[in-house]
């Protein structure tokens, strides 16, 4: 729910109480640290996003005591890039401290509605009345009274690296997965993926996500996903199917806070026919060596974008075969969500994106499951257990 950050006396004690800072009011700036270092201060508060995901900014000060925070993207190998400017700070001071931010998106325009995660650990949308934004959307000002004596604020909630690999980590103990690093990123970061099931099964389902790092809606119903249908294998005993997936492909562009692309300047989900960038071949390489003697049942790249939808083939480019479970995923989203997403054939056909690889080299239907920036929690989960239903379907009626 989105907080209010203009916050009544009675619900900053309770905040105080809460993270047992009781001595807040007696506080000063120098005693309140960021997490990074310091790009610009006033005498009552610094800001700073030197943090993982934190955004690729320059910041100046007005004599008003103004944050100017300039947004830019990362450098681009294959111009243009897609629209999506990221942003990421973080802010320290006393709480109930004014504070006013105006963020400056250069010639793009806003995508990201501001969250702001408290010393709770908990991520909320900024109140829309502490934030506007201009009229041709290449500026947006935050006002508000710091809720405690230290935030961060962004465009999404923060899924790093590192808390990736928390949530891997205990999915992998639950479910007695075997972690393979199968290669290593453009700045050498690990590249890891997870099975399940046995080698010789005779069915694979293949997932991925983070291809693009703000895309963190995708994300976390991948997350929900992957549990899930773990369960529900476990629960139904199909035994004859394994899971590969890969919960961080981009790990560099997710710990620089890129908008888009990997370290070497490529948009990954660009790239799988060409296969130049390290985190693309080394997942094809794994991913096939895995697929010898299966047959691929899903292939399901996960990411975010202004709406929910799923891009497919048309299905004049599919077997009867390999149309089974598309269609019936489109029927049961059809049927058991509201508004359901909208089902868009051939998207990007020609322009290296994982699922048309899928379809040249697995011979599946690769779908592309795209979530709304701002989809609810419900709602992701719903979307997540619906693909999992589904897929248990197929591989029942696939047995008989």
């Amino acid at each position: 729910m989105p907080i209010k950050m203009r916050a009544s006396l009675k619900l900053q004690a309770a905040i105080l109480f809460a993270t047992s800072i009781a001595a807040s009011a007696c506080s000063t700036m120098a005693d309140v640290a960021l997490d990074g270092q310091v790009a610009c201060a006033t005498e009552h508060l610094k800001l700073g996003y030197q943090f993982p995901g934190g955004g690729l900014h320059a910041c100046t000060v007005t004599k008003g005591g103004v944050f100017n925070l300039t947004v830019y993207h990362e450098d681009v190998v294959d111009p243009p890039i897609n629209p999506s400017p990221w942003y990421a700070f973080e802010i320290a001071g006393k709480t109930g401290t004014p504070v006013d931010v105006v963020l400056d998106f250069g010639d793009y325009k806003q995508r990201y509605s501001p969250k702001v995660l408290l010393d709770s650990g908990v991520w909320s949308g900024l109140e829309p009345d502490n934030y506007s934004i201009s009229e041709d959307r290449h500026q947006m000002r935050l006002a508000f009274d710091l809720p405690s004596e230290h935030v961060r604020i962004a465009g999404q909630p923060l899924l790093d690296d590192a808390s990736v690999k928390v949530w891997s980590s205990k999915v992998a103990e639950t479910f007695e997965l075997k972690q393979v690093t199968y290669g290593r990123s453009f700045e050498d970061r690990p590249l890891v993926a997870f099975l399940y099931g046995k080698e010789d099964a005779e069915n694979t389902i293949i997932a991925l996500t983070r291809q693009h790092p703000p895309e963190t809606t995708g994300a976390q119903t991948f997350q929900y996903f992957i549990p899930s249908l773990l369960q529900a294998l476990e629960t139904e005993q199909l035994d004859n199917v394994k899971v590969l997936f890969f919960p961080m492909m981009n790990p560099d562009g997710v710990t620089h806070g890129y908008w888009r692309l990997n370290a070497g300047g490529f948009d990954l989900n660009r790239n799988w026919y060409d296969a130049t960038q390290p985190e693309v071949a080394y997942a094809q390489q794994l991913i096939l060596e895995n697929t010898k003697e299966s047959s691929v049942l899903a292939f399901l790249d996960f990411h975010s974008t202004r709406s929910t939808l799923v891009y497919s083939h048309p299905e004049e480019d599919l077997s009867p075969a390999n149309a089974e479970f598309p269609n019936d995923l489109k029927q049961r989203f059809d049927r058991e969500l509201d508004p359901p997403p909208k089902w868009i054939p051939g998207h990007n056909p020609e322009k290296g994106t994982s699922k048309g690889w899928a379809l040249e080299n697995l011979d599946v239907a690769g779908l592309t499951i795209e979530l709304a920036d701002d989809e609810s929690d419900t709602r992701m989960q719903l979307i997540a257990d619906v693909i999992v239903d589904t897929i248990i379907t197929r591989l029942k009626v696939n047995s008989d």
